[in-house]
């Protein structure tokens, strides 16, 4: 029974894609906390009055919460990170209007979406809620100036004021935390990554040093004996025998400019290159 509850729970893990991974993590992380959020203001709201309006809205975010842990395990991370702060921005919205506007407690829920998007989405779409906060709070606004604003409920006590406050406050804090533990996290990745990849470079530094230093020893043979049969120790050779003679000692040459190229760009790469200062003409 525990495994079967800690799988439903678990986030899911998409192989090869570490980005999506890591954003449903997110996903499922904060649903969970939007989840008890809920399941905090209902209470509260049970206690202190029973109100059709606030229960629907809870009762939206509720069913709503659960919609989008089942689509994050089909893989549509990205549809479910829209649908959500979409979701937040308009039962927000209206929860906060009906419950006093902008002298109500519920503004402060605004800051949660805010960092929702950002978390989720990245910087420009969370500009991009800002934005749609504003203008919520700027309708609002106008709806008190002209006169329309519905009056708060009357069981909005400072008492449930304060609760509401509260409740808020701490998920907003703990939204902040997994802001904070995500770049934790990327900072994290991002050291791991550049250790891994100087490792690398080093270990690729000295396989190209030590197959350079293994290829010139066969290069200098073949070298040698070429030259020796050219200059017909062996024997004399033919004209034909000479001109593939001359070829293999011509390819042999640039094979062994090649790897004292590479042998000198691993000695450069791992900082054992020296350079030596002689006197030379530059005439020649």
């Amino acid at each position: 029974m525990k495994t079967r509850f800690r799988r439903l729970i678990a986030p899911p893990v998409f192989e090869g894609d570490e980005e999506k991974t890591r954003i449903a993590h997110l996903l499922n992380t904060i649903l969970f906390i939007v989840f008890g959020l809920v399941a905090i203001y209902t209470g509260v709201t049970l206690i202190t009055d029973i109100n059709l309006v606030g229960l629907a809205v809870e009762g939206i975010m509720l069913v709503g919460s659960l919609g989008l842990l089942l689509l994050i395990r089909r893989g549509y991370v990205r549809l479910t990170s829209w649908v959500l702060a979409l979701l937040l921005w308009v039962l927000i919205s209206v929860g906060t209007y009906y419950y006093g506007g902008l002298s109500g407690s519920g503004i402060s829920s605004f800051f949660g979406i805010v960092l929702i998007a950002g978390l989720l989405l990245g910087g420009r779409l969370a500009l991009l809620f800002a934005g749609l906060c504003v203008l919520s709070t700027a309708a609002m606004l106008a709806t008190e100036v002209v006169g329309v604003a519905p009056p708060p409920p009357e069981f909005i006590t400072p008492t449930y004021r304060w609760a509401e406050f509260s409740t808020t406050i701490g998920g907003v804090a703990s939204l902040f935390y997994l802001v904070i533990r995500s770049l934790e996290v990327a900072l994290g990745r991002a050291r791991r990554n550049e250790r891994e990849a100087i490792e690398a470079s080093h270990f690729k530094s000295q396989l190209i040093a030590r197959i350079s230093h293994e290829l010139r020893t066969p290069l200098g043979a073949i070298l040698g004996l070429t030259e020796m049969l050219d200059c017909a120790v062996c024997g004399p050779l033919s004209a034909e025998q000479r001109q593939v003679a001359a070829k293999i000692v011509r390819n042999s040459q640039r094979l062994n400019s090649l790897v004292a190229q590479l042998l000198d760009q691993s000695y450069f790469e791992s900082g054992e290159l020296k350079l030596k200062a002689e006197k030379f003409s530059p005439r020649p």
